[in-house]
């Protein structure tokens, strides 16, 4: 019987990669596999493995490693009152900090980067300059390479700070790097995750908007903010044609890939039964939205930009010392606001949207995602006369900027 992580259900594997760098034949690739609508799997060679069984050993799904997690997590709510830091971030700016506090102290933080091309995939930083394309949702999931699994043990060894952020599937894959002996150095946070669609589905939708807008998407943000204390479900995207740069954003309704996503129906089937949720945490800190704390704290004006960061382990208590104006709340009053922290999405999985992407017809849009509600088709209609009034470009997405390079 083959003793190796191929045996393992696909409504199981998280896609972590961490198999493919544990395994000391380079018998394990981790590939994007079409007949499992594209989300990233391990494939194994028979000619190279030799059934060691180490795969199965340190996958974070068969792991012994005990977690985080405590009985009663300490809850804070965090605001960052850096304007421009909070605009750039998808909730309350708290990672941000926190990283910066890490790299003060000669450490270095891994997250989850845009590249150049668009694809998302987690990223070495050093420097807090180059901290920037690790901030903000990416609805999309992140491929960490066997290069970086090997690059996070180089500097644990040569005893640097190092924080790691991702979902709470990859907290723990890196966590079982090391073992029931945690590196002292080591710093993890985990994000609260509905679920993760894939690279392809985002990739297809790209090409659908390049042709429709004729141009190419240089930049794109998911929950993109005007303001600080405003809905922050809308998304972004630039692009330069003839000379000239184009911004253009609008509601996720009008994105089907961002739709579908709000819908819970593209993530990985794993996400539907996540076990890294509830008190299987093997992260030091928990960080994401405080939706829901206006209806707890009064003196809260809105839920819009706030952080909530729940404490699971001493250290992640030393890592947010950094952090000012924070205020704390009780854990059994707060647990249930954020739905993501604790319950996986409905099993609503419709995957169709993948396949018509195979048939080159994917991410057309559709009545529904157009003709939204009545208070949207006004709004459209009057940014249609202002932008014709302003002689800008319109776009029935809602709103297309434009300037001179």
């Amino acid at each position: 019987m083959e003793n190796n992580v191929s045996f393992l259900e696909e409504k199981k594997c998280t896609g972590c990669g961490l198999c493919s760098h544990i395994c000391n034949r380079d018998a394990i690739k981790i590939v994007a596999d079409p007949s499992k609508h594209h989300f990233i799997f391990p494939i194994i060679d028979k000619n190279k493995c030799t059934n060691c069984g180490l795969c199965l050993k340190k996958c974070p799904l068969n792991s012994h490693s005990i977690p985080s997690f405590t009985d009663n997590p300490t809850v804070i709510l965090y605001k960052n009152d850096d304007h421009a830091q909070a605009l750039e971030s998808s909730s309350g700016g708290v990672f941000l900090v926190i990283a910066e506090s890490v790299l003060k102290s000669n450490g270095i933080v891994y997250g989850a980067s845009w590249s150049a091309n668009l694809k998302v995939l987690h990223k070495r930083v050093t420097n807090a300059n180059d901290l920037k394309p690790l901030l903000g949702s990416k609805y999309i999931q992140s491929y960490i390479s066997k290069e970086i699994y090997k690059s996070i043990q180089e500097d644990i060894s040569n005893g640097k700070r190092i924080l790691f952020s991702g979902t709470p599937c990859q907290v723990a894959a890196v966590r079982n790097l090391f073992g029931k002996d945690i590196p002292k150095n080591l710093l993890l946070v985990e994000v609260i995750c509905h679920g993760v669609p894939n690279q392809y589905g985002f990739d297809k939708q790209i090409e659908e908007e390049e042709q429709r807008i004729k141009g190419k998407i240089a930049t794109f943000k998911f929950r993109y903010k005007k303001r600080i204390e405003s809905n922050n479900r809308a998304f972004c995207y630039s692009y330069c044609k003839s000379g000239k740069e184009y911004q253009v954003s609008g509601s996720y309704e009008y994105l089907p890939y961002y739709s579908e996503f709000q819908n819970g129906k593209i993530y990985r089937k794993s996400c539907y039964a996540c076990k890294f949720r509830n008190n299987h945490r093997f992260s030091d800190l928990t960080i994401g939205d405080f939706w829901g704390i206006t209806k707890i704290d009064s003196s809260v004006k809105t839920e819009f930009g706030k952080s909530i960061i729940f404490i699971n382990t001493e250290k992640g208590r030393e890592l947010t010392s950094v952090l000012e104006n924070k205020k704390e709340y009780d854990f059994d009053v707060c647990k249930n606001l954020n739905g993501a922290y604790l319950f996986d999405a409905n099993v609503n999985s419709d995957y169709s949207i993948y396949e018509s992407a195979d048939k080159n017809h994917f991410m057309r849009f559709k009545t529904s995602h157009i003709l939204v509600s009545t208070k949207i088709l006004i709004k459209n209609a009057l940014k249609f006369v202002s932008n014709f009034l302003t002689k800008t470009k319109y776009s029935y997405i809602l709103l297309v900027k434009k300037k001179k390079l």
